[in-house]
């Protein structure tokens, strides 16, 4: 009978818990592209070829905007000529269009999903230090 007294606040916890599950994001993996470093995904070529801005807040200051980078890349196919995309990550200015940052690829949608490392007040990043970050994603989560 002790045991019984025992189990039944464990079995109520369990299902009160179970009634209000935490919402918990699903962490994003990503592939570090360097800069100038092609990719081969699918049949296509991936090369990040340089950072043609970036009006990013730095960590450490505050702005009246958030900023934006702008990246240049290319996208190679056997037979293809070779094809240049803008991409903008942050808040592109009023004047601009905001760039689809997604690559859609047989099997699934490739992501462009950020640019590192984050300006600091203090330093200043070198062209080679950049990364460009993709991540790989089922049509159903685009």
């Amino acid at each position: 009978m002790a045991r019984l007294l025992f189990i039944l606040p464990l079995l109520f916890f369990g299902i009160s818990n179970a009634q209000h599950p935490d919402k918990t994001e699903v962490p994003v993996i990503a592939m570090k592209l360097p800069i100038k470093t092609p990719v081969l995904i699918e049949g296509k070529t991936i090369t990040f070829l340089k950072v043609l801005e970036d009006s990013r807040c730095p960590k450490g200051v505050e702005c009246i905007w958030a900023g934006e980078v702008k990246i240049l890349i290319s996208i190679e196919e056997k037979g293809l000529p070779t094809e240049k995309k803008e991409l903008i990550f942050g808040t592109p200015q009023p004047s601009e269009t905001d760039t689809d940052l997604t690559l859609e690829l047989p099997n699934y949608v490739l992501k462009f999903v950020g640019i590192q490392p984050y300006p600091q007040a203090t330093e200043s990043i070198k062209a080679e230090e950049y990364i460009l970050l993709l991540s790989k994603q089922n049509f159903a989560e685009k």
